[in-house]
């Protein structure tokens, strides 16, 4: 084997490849060897994870149908091969699509056939060879042998990771997808985007369903044809680059099944749409339509997720979809999901960094049905008072064993009594904690704490007996707050 066929095949007795272009490229090279060397080749081809995307067949009429060759399909749809069959035909093939170069009158039936994505190893025998009396090398790639490979589910231990993720930053659930349900992805900048790795995203273009299928032509003994084909169909999901979500996007990705020619796809991909805009205006478009209730759940995400949650996020992405059961084992539901999705929207439009504690605060302490479900306007100033109040509560909390969580009485039960009693904590703990928990700067601070002293009266400054400066300041929560937090 001269020097050249090296760099394309190794001397192991079977070679593997897991792309057909990368098969393609080799055999190329092979040729370009071949041709100079005038050695024979041969090798053993074992393509991995692939699919038969259709078998080809011509009509003699003095003979029986028989089949010609196969396109074979690597994961990416935009990567075929052409294999050729012996003359025996291998049974197991099961090819989404049959092909005929000419028919008989009378024989084409409209019956709408099922095609179903049968992942599969190939086993093939490649030969090269150069032939003297026409001066061209001659390449013969068969197939010899169907395994086909059944798909392993999630190992245990990697889908309890993934839920517990889930579990304790519901707010990232669109990176995994929910299966039968579309929640899409929003980042506010094209830079926060690329900082993540591992998605693997198709734009779409067109209308309808068109712009979801991809076309490959089939080539016969004297003629090409083409087969159009559902780009998603080998996928668990698939994340999609849009430039907006409409309705007519929506029902396409939520169909049970796609029809092409006289086929019909099942359709088991979760879409998880990719958008990229402004977080504000795009809650502010929801909170005013109801017209795609999906919206009502989506992962927001800016410089400040990503830097936080870089590493669940690119778990997420490595994973396949979950199922509303696999939501169900971790107690949660995927309403309870909507409103913690919902929330962090919010914190995550005015950039602030957050826990999924804060979260579960909010989620207690305020009327979430005003909140969420009546889909009522809520302001920068409303996230500014629930903040002040979880930080006055963090810091009333380390300062007072009676106002932990583990008491019998509820989180809202704990909060007014805070109140009531005319609890006082130091402002400038106050202060550090509000600071180091969310992210912001002593002059956004000040800024946000005027609006929720000055405009809301919300919280109130109480000068210590005998002391001066920063230290003598406290702060309570004046009684007036009871009616933003509501029953």
């Amino acid at each position: 084997m001269v020097e050249e066929v090296k760099e394309a095949f190794s001397d192991a007795p079977i070679q593997e490849f897991t792309s057909c272009k990368e098969l393609a490229i080799a055999i190329k090279i092979n040729e370009k060897a071949i041709k100079k060397s005038k050695q024979d080749f041969n090798q053993t081809i074992l393509l991995k994870d692939c699919y038969i995307l259709a078998e080809q067949f011509t009509y003699n009429p003095e003979r029986t149908e028989e089949p010609l060759f196969i396109m074979v399909m690597s994961e990416n749809p935009f990567q075929v091969i052409k294999v050729d069959l012996p003359v025996k035909k291998i049974e197991n093939i099961k090819p989404l699509y049959k092909t005929f170069e000419y028919s008989i009158s009378g024989t084409n039936s409209t019956e709408l056939l099922f095609a179903k994505p049968v992942k599969v190893n190939l086993t093939l025998q490649l030969t090269i060879f150069f032939n003297e009396e026409t001066g061209k090398v001659v390449t013969n790639l068969v197939l010899d042998k169907v395994d086909e490979k059944a798909e392993l589910e999630t190992a245990k231990a990697t889908k309890e990771e993934v839920l517990k993720i889930i579990k304790d930053f519901p707010f990232l659930i669109g990176f995994v997808g929910i299966k039968k349900m579309i929640i899409p992805i929003l980042f506010d900048d094209d830079a926060v985007f690329q900082e993540i790795k591992g998605i693997d995203y198709s734009t779409f273009t067109g209308k309808g369903f068109s712009q979801f299928l991809t076309r490959v032509e089939i080539y016969g003994e004297s003629s090409r044809q083409e087969i159009k084909v559902p780009v998603f169909i080998t996928k668990p999901k698939i994340y999609v680059n849009m430039s907006n979500l409409d309705k007519e996007a929506v029902t396409l990705m939520r169909a049970m099944n796609y029809q092409v020619d006289n086929y019909t796809f099942d359709n088991n991909t979760t879409f998880i749409p990719i958008l990229f805009g402004d977080i504000s205006k795009t809650i502010s478009d929801l909170e005013n339509s109801n017209q795609i209730s999906e919206l009502k759940m989506a992962t927001y995400v800016n410089s400040i997720i990503v830097k936080e949650y870089k590493e669940q996020i690119e778990k997420l992405i490595k994973n396949n979809p979950l199922s509303i059961e696999d939501i169900k084992e971790i107690s949660m539901t995927t309403d309870e999901i909507k409103v913690f999705t919902q929330i962090a929207s919010m914190l995550i439009k005015d950039k602030y960094k957050f826990k999924k504690e804060d979260l579960q605060i909010m989620k207690a302490i305020f009327n979430t049905k005003t909140l969420l479900a009546d889909n009522k306007p809520f302001v920068s100033r409303d996230i500014e008072t629930l903040l002040s109040v979880i930080a006055f509560y963090n810091v009333a909390k380390t300062k007072n064993p009676e106002y932990k969580e583990s008491q019998s009485q509820s989180l809202s039960d704990t909060i007014k009594a805070i109140i009531d009693r005319q609890y006082q904590i130091p402002f400038v703990d106050f202060k550090n904690m509000f600071i180091k928990d969310y992210g912001v700067s002593e002059k956004k601070f000040e800024e946000i704490v005027g609006n929720v002293i000055e405009n809301e009266g919300f919280i109130e400054i109480r000068q210590q007996e005998n002391k001066t400066g920063p230290e003598s300041e406290n702060i309570i929560l004046t009684k007036s707050i009871e009616t933003f937090l509501g029953e």
